[in-house]
């Protein structure tokens, strides 16, 4: 029996849908994410986690063969899905209050704030930054973003990585394509963040990566 509720649009609708909206619970923040397109893969960004451990070697983590790996699904040789992951990491865990958090990677160049036509600025308090957002150092260099008003987790990015934006997936609008957004996500299934050095009971990691196993969208 398929998960997906018979109130939502059907698969072939909403493949022609230019927009996914996300916001929070209050609504102080709301934003929007569109399709691939050629600004979405000019970065060049290391790998996350998620796709290699935090201890391998360096120069794999770097991408020197610049892999778009924040892009999946392809339409004429043309992506048109983003990657989305889990997290198990001590930073996300006190950050979310949760065990797990999960994460879609977008280029900046494809997040709005609702109503605006700018691209997303995290940098500092100018054009297309949110004014309801607030920022917590998280690490050096690294930025955790959240509504100021009811603190739910929007965006998690780093100086090393700044046109690559991680944005939580509790935020996307399940009525427009249910809580996975098969439409819009490829889910990482083979690993899950950070799993090898946190606190987080194996158990745990094992039932989620089993589950992802028995996902086949």
């Amino acid at each position: 029996m398929s998960w997906r509720s018979s109130s939502l649009k059907s698969k072939q609708e909403f493949r022609g849908a230019d927009c996914l909206n996300a916001y929070c619970y209050c609504g102080a923040i709301k934003i929007y994410i569109t399709r691939p397109n050629k600004l979405s893969v000019m970065p060049t960004a290391p790998y996350p986690h998620v796709i290699f451990p935090q201890h391998c070697r360096l120069s794999t983590i770097r991408n020197f063969k610049d892999e778009k790996w924040w892009l999946a699904g392809e339409v004429n040789k043309f992506p048109t899905k983003y990657l989305a992951s889990h997290c198990v990491c001590i930073h996300c865990r006190r950050e979310s209050g949760f065990d797990i958090q999960s994460w879609v990677f977008a280029s900046k160049a494809n997040i709005f704030e609702a109503g605006s036509g700018a691209p997303l600025n995290l940098s500092d308090d100018g054009v297309g930054r949110p004014k309801g957002l607030k920022q917590y150092l998280a690490s050096p260099s690294r930025y955790s973003e959240f509504c100021g008003t009811c603190g739910a987790t929007v965006f998690w990015w780093q100086a090393g990585r700044p046109d690559i934006i991680d944005i939580s997936v509790g935020l996307l609008d399940q009525d427009q394509d249910g809580v996975r957004a098969e439409e819009w996500l490829k889910w990482h299934k083979k690993r899950v963040g950070c799993a090898e050095d946190t606190k987080v009971g194996r158990s745990t990691i094992e039932g989620l990566l089993y589950g992802m196993a028995q996902f086949k969208a």
